[in-house]
């Protein structure tokens, strides 16, 4: 489970046909809770209470975001690879300017009613296909989405925050930042021992090694660094 979900007061209320188990988070609305967040984490506290006009322009140039993070723990970049794109309001949208969307509370409140379907569902295109409209979505959210009915995202909008968690694909998410970091870690070694900067090679080494500890254990670590790396 993610430290979002687990860190927002998670109460478990149903699971659907597919395997996906929503939780209603009570921290998003129970003052002690929101005050116990701000306590254990007041970093992130100031972040998340950071008007997003003023976090806007670092978000866009950085391409990254100050919300979402990964489970390595670092914030999530907004475009992934060139070309990218993402459904939001039946259209097919450059994740930077999905971001600065969902910066204006109204619009992200019929985003995510999405009334009627109108901005499509993962079975059917986006309405605005029948108006002409050119970047209209040929369906809504990608092949981890999970399935919301219009009685779950009624209550999204007028109760709280819900949050779905389904294990298979949290393990595909786990498995694939652990890789993308292992092969950070692997990048920045080879060029410090191409560099002949032993000491700072080593110290890569053994952070590497902390993580991949804790990310799978000891086993798993052989098995990674030796075939992946040279200089273990």
């Amino acid at each position: 489970m993610s430290d979002y979900i687990a860190s927002n007061g998670p109460i478990r209320y149903k699971t659907d046909e597919q395997g996906n188990t929503k939780y209603f988070l009570i921290g998003q609305w129970l003052p002690a809770a929101a005050a116990w967040q701000v306590l254990s984490r007041p970093d992130e506290a100031v972040i998340g209470q950071t008007s997003p006009l003023l976090k806007l322009p670092y978000e866009t140039l950085a391409n990254q975001g100050t919300f979402f993070k990964n489970t390595t723990g670092q914030y999530d970049k907004l475009t992934k690879y060139p070309g990218e794109k993402r459904s939001y309001l039946g259209m097919d949208l450059d994740p930077r300017t999905v971001n600065a969307l969902r910066s204006i509370r109204p619009l992200n409140e019929i985003n995510k009613l999405n009334p009627l379907e109108v901005f499509g569902s993962k079975n059917s295109p986006s309405m605005l296909r029948n108006l002409g409209v050119d970047n209209a979505s040929n369906q809504r959210g990608g092949r981890f989405t999970p399935e919301s009915t219009q009685l779950d995202r009624l209550g999204e909008s007028f109760i709280g925050k819900s949050q779905n968690y389904q294990a298979g694909q949290a393990k595909y998410f786990y498995d694939r930042d652990t890789k993308s970091m292992l092969g950070e870690f692997n990048t920045s070694i080879s060029k410090a021992t191409s560099n002949n900067q032993f000491d700072l090679a080593e110290k890569l080494i053994e952070k590497r090694n902390a993580f991949m500890r804790e990310r799978n254990g000891q086993t798993e670590l052989d098995q990674a660094v030796e075939k992946t790396n040279p200089f273990y």
